[in-house]
């Protein structure tokens, strides 16, 4: 288990946020990383009571495109074998758009039957 860590970065600088809960090992968890520029970065994280969590934190950042950093999923860091998520990722997507707090939770309880719960 631990803390859940969504982070957005352009190149230059890099805007995260925490979760408030602590991810549970060796169970399907649902989470989503929200990317709102000029505004916040959010992270969804389910909760043992089948509901989502949801933690903000403010962004300077106005945009993370044109970047010439490589896209970064499982590991906040350039240091190879640091900060890097141990376990398997399934059912990752990218969207073009920041999706609404209504879509996120739809997603949730759409993909909960799939894992057991």
């Amino acid at each position: 288990g631990g803390i859940q860590r969504i982070g957005f970065g352009n190149g230059a600088a890099v805007t995260s946020v925490a979760s408030v809960s602590t991810i549970q090992g060796n169970v399907w968890q649902f989470v989503a990383g929200r990317f709102r520029p000029g505004a916040f970065v959010d992270v969804f994280l389910n909760t043992s009571i089948g509901t989502l969590e949801l933690t903000s934190a403010a962004t300077a950042l106005a945009n993370i495109v044109n970047s010439a950093s490589p896209l970064r999923i499982g590991s906040f860091s350039n240091v190879p074998a640091q900060d890097f998520f141990n376990g398997y990722l399934s059912l990752i997507f990218i969207s073009a758009s920041a999706l609404t707090d209504t879509q996120i939770y739809s997603l949730f309880h759409q993909s909960r039957p799939l894992f057991g719960r």
